[in-house]
């Protein structure tokens, strides 16, 4: 089910539901503090699982 796959931020490893995802990276993601953080060089999408 939808419940087994989680995220992790590609920077500080934790398991995320609400991410930041890299729209140019293969499978790169950020969770909101690390995004606040970090200058990613791309445009990043929010998403959450409810909307994927």
């Amino acid at each position: 089910g939808r419940e087994a796959f989680v995220y992790a931020c590609n920077n500080c490893k934790a398991n995320i539901e609400i991410h930041y995802h890299c729209t140019v990276c293969e499978d790169f993601d950020l969770c909101t503090s690390c995004y606040e953080k970090l200058n990613h060089e791309h445009k990043m999408e929010k998403r959450s699982m409810d909307l994927d």
